[in-house]
């Protein structure tokens, strides 16, 4: 099974057309054909862009969302990496 981490433009979109590549991705999810890993941090970062007003999504709408994605993934925990970067300022 793929693992994998989802960038929060997807969920949007998912969120936002039910049609669409986004939307196929989440649907992989719920069929348990990938494997979603997750952070702390990470959600932070979905609940704060899918409650913002542009996107009119209700806070039910995404409670619920972030529930099912919490319940569906696996939560990681990152260690920082001891290795330097060959561009540090990227």
């Amino acid at each position: 099974m793929r693992k994998v981490v989802l960038d929060t433009n997807v969920l949007a979109s998912a969120l936002w057309s039910k049609q669409g590549n986004p939307n196929s991705v989440v649907e992989m999810l719920f069929k348990n054909e990938i494997e979603l890993y997750y952070t702390d941090e990470i959600v932070e970062e979905y609940d704060e862009v899918l409650r913002r007003e542009k996107f009119g999504f209700s806070e039910n709408q995404v409670d619920s969302f972030l529930q099912e994605l919490r319940k569906k993934g696996l939560s990681a925990e990152l260690s920082k990496s001891t290795e330097p970067f060959s561009d540090e300022t990227d």
